[in-house]
């Protein structure tokens, strides 16, 4: 995915960040970005009689979302020219919005990756996690850094960190009575969890107004079990929270290592067996 953004927009991976993704798209030949109230779709790529590209994006995404899926449409370009994908051959002839076939969901992976690629290039993604280190606290300065989203930027991290971990977006219900999880992202992708933690219960310490860190016994994708967590509260109307899991023995060590004790997170308190 490198080479073929590398090629198609070269000197891209050497940009100033946060990436001019307008820039970006202009330049593989997108000569027309648009905005529709739709809830159709997020983004939409047509193509046009001279052999250029018009890219209609939803109004009403956050900025940061909107720039991913503009870089995400700037994928399917780059896949159609540079890794041999079929474009559309007809006059104004749409890109598929919704894959159903696996020729289609692999495009649509490999669009997610160019897209990662794009806004978060490897050099200066790589001196960003040295530099601030990589932490429930962190990750925000990281997206922030980069113009993108909490999940996209943990989708990143979780894919060139070399440890076994999840990140999620939790936050408090309307009626203040649980704990509810929005996103679980691990290094094989999205996770559903079913379970909310109520207020009180076992768990609920984490979500505190300061950063907590520490082994800790939830239920995160089942059953009650002892975790490793790094959770800090969020900037926002709505009270939320990142919660950073660490799947390891060694987590403290690793939590550490990451973040370059960076943090002075509160350490909760040991858990009995």
């Amino acid at each position: 995915m490198r080479k073929a953004l590398e090629a198609s927009i070269p000197g891209i991976a050497q940009s100033v960040i946060p990436i001019n993704v307008e820039s970006a798209a202009r330049f593989v030949g997108i000569e027309q970005i648009t905005e529709v109230e739709t809830s159709a779709f997020d983004g939409l790529l047509s193509a046009t009689r001279s052999g250029t590209y018009v890219a209609t994006l939803r109004k009403g995404q956050s900025e940061s979302r909107k720039r991913f899926t503009l870089a995400h449409e700037l994928g399917h370009v780059i896949v159609h020219t540079s890794i041999g994908r079929r474009a559309p051959v007809t006059t104004n002839e749409l890109f598929h919005c919704q894959a159903t076939t696996p020729e289609e969901k692999e495009e649509e992976r490999l669009c997610d990756l160019l897209a990662s690629q794009l806004l978060m290039p490897q050099p200066q993604f790589a001196q960003a996690i040295q530099e601030i280190g990589v932490s429930a606290e962190t990750i925000p300065d990281i997206a922030q850094r980069f113009a993108v989203s909490l999940e996209a930027v943990s989708k990143r991290l979780l894919a060139v960190l070399p440890y076994e971990m999840g990140i999620g977006y939790w936050y408090l219900s309307d009626n203040n009575a649980n704990f509810m999880p929005k996103w679980y992202l691990t290094r094989n992708g999205p996770r559903s969890i079913e379970q909310v933690i109520a207020v009180g219960s076992q768990g609920s310490q984490c979500f505190t107004d300061t950063q907590v860190r520490g082994w800790q016994w939830m239920s995160l994708q089942g059953p009650m079990d002892k975790y490793f967590v790094d959770v800090f509260p969020l900037r926002g109307p709505q009270k939320a929270w990142l919660l950073l899991v660490v799947f390891d023995s060694a987590a403290q060590h690793i939590m550490v290592r990451m973040s370059g004790n960076k943090t002075a997170a509160a350490q909760l308190p040991l858990i009995p067996e």
